[in-house]
């Protein structure tokens, strides 16, 4: 690899926590994500030209869904998918209870639950359409300034997982051409009955 680090970033939601899972397994060989695993950050994060960023974006409606399904982990309180789609993220801002919102992660080593709310969308005055064009335009337009920044798209290594691989050893200077998967859930999602 011609990067001596490597970060990965992406809008909630986005397969982030998958796509540094597979990135740190296959390119630096520690089953630990987390080191390089930077939450939801914007480009403004790109200081190092030795270190590659890995930007994670998947397509709005998979996105929307996603954030809609976890909306209470998220802090916003809204009726239906489309009140979601049609109101601001600081319009939908306040669950009742916050301190009684349980959400499930799990790393590659270890599972758990976290009790409280993420205060990520708090100021968004966007909707969640503008605030995922908001996010990624944001970082494609710095991808097309940095070499050292890769965008990942989520759909395209669930849909062609060889070939998405393939390419982002590419743009990383790996010579790697065989890949390990991920083959287990990582990430966040809501507790429910059957999932404790």
């Amino acid at each position: 690899m011609k990067y001596r680090g490597l970060l990965c970033t992406g809008h909630p939601r986005s397969g982030t926590h998958y796509i540094a899972a597979l990135m740190s397994v296959n390119f630096l060989k520690d089953p630990d994500y987390l080191k390089i695993y930077r939450n939801h950050e914007l480009p403004d994060m790109v200081q190092d030209p030795d270190t590659a960023y890995i930007y994670v974006w998947r397509g709005f409606e998979g996105t929307a869904r996603s954030i809609y399904a976890l909306k209470e982990r998220f802090g916003l309180n809204v009726e239906s998918y489309e009140a979601f789609l049609a109101n601001r993220y600081s319009d939908m801002w306040g669950v009742e209870n916050p301190e009684d919102v349980v959400t499930n992660v799990k790393t590659l080593h270890e599972m758990g639950s976290f009790k409280g709310i993420s205060d990520f969308f708090e100021k968004a005055e966007m909707t969640p359409r503008g605030f995922w064009e908001y996010y990624n335009g944001a970082w494609e337009a710095c991808a097309r300034n940095h070499p050292n920044v890769v965008g990942v798209q989520y759909e395209d290594l669930i849909e062609a997982f060889e070939p998405a691989m393939r390419s982002v050893a590419s743009r990383l200077g790996s010579e790697l051409t065989a890949f390990k998967n991920i083959d287990r859930r990582v990430g966040w999602w809501k507790s429910t009955p059957q999932s404790e």
